[in-house]
């Protein structure tokens, strides 16, 4: 284990400080709201697209999106395939798991987190 951890570093305290709690679903049915030692299990919530104005129209630079530390999923046995199709709820929403991106860090993606790209609320 590197001396340095981005896990530790930086993603436990920018979720601590940014992250809204998560209720993840995964296709199996089972159900996460908290870590093995009781913390909340947080996500980051990117489900708002910045829009640039372009010659009199819009254009949304991103779809709707939450993130995950790679670390809490290794905590709670999830590898990136079981979140395909997974239920994430955040902020009153629930959103259906679309397509999934790992952004390792330095020290591989254990330590990095997943990006997941989400489809509407299917509860609107």
């Amino acid at each position: 284990m590197p001396a340095f951890s981005f896990t530790e570093e930086l993603y436990r305290p920018l979720f601590a400080e940014l992250g809204v709690p998560l209720t993840l679903e995964l296709a199996s049915g089972t159900i996460y709201t908290a870590l093995p030692d009781g913390s909340p299990l947080l996500t980051l919530d990117h489900t708002l697209p910045v829009e640039i104005a372009q010659s009199g129209s819009t254009l949304d630079t991103m779809k709707p999106a939450a993130e995950v530390m790679a670390a809490d999923m290794v905590l709670l046995g999830i590898v990136r395939k079981d979140l395909e199709d997974a239920l994430v709820t955040f902020n009153s929403r629930t959103w259906h798991v679309i397509a999934t991106l790992p952004k390792p860090s330095s020290f591989g993606l254990d330590d990095g987190t997943y990006a997941l790209e989400l489809e509407g609320d299917p509860d609107d």
